[in-house]
């Protein structure tokens, strides 16, 4: 799904996939759980 939006709109091209990389690295300081990490992962890579 990203990768369609990217091809749409290459001027955010990337940009999904670093605001994932940010909240995963934000999740795991906060210590969360595996499976809650995993969720914030797959939304970041939809915004």
């Amino acid at each position: 799904m990203t990768r369609t939006i990217e091809t749409r709109d290459p001027y955010t091209a990337g940009h999904q996939e670093r605001v994932a990389r940010l909240a995963v690295a934000m999740a795991e300081e906060m210590g969360l759980e595996k499976d809650q990490i995993e969720g914030i992962h797959m939304a970041g890579r939809m915004t």
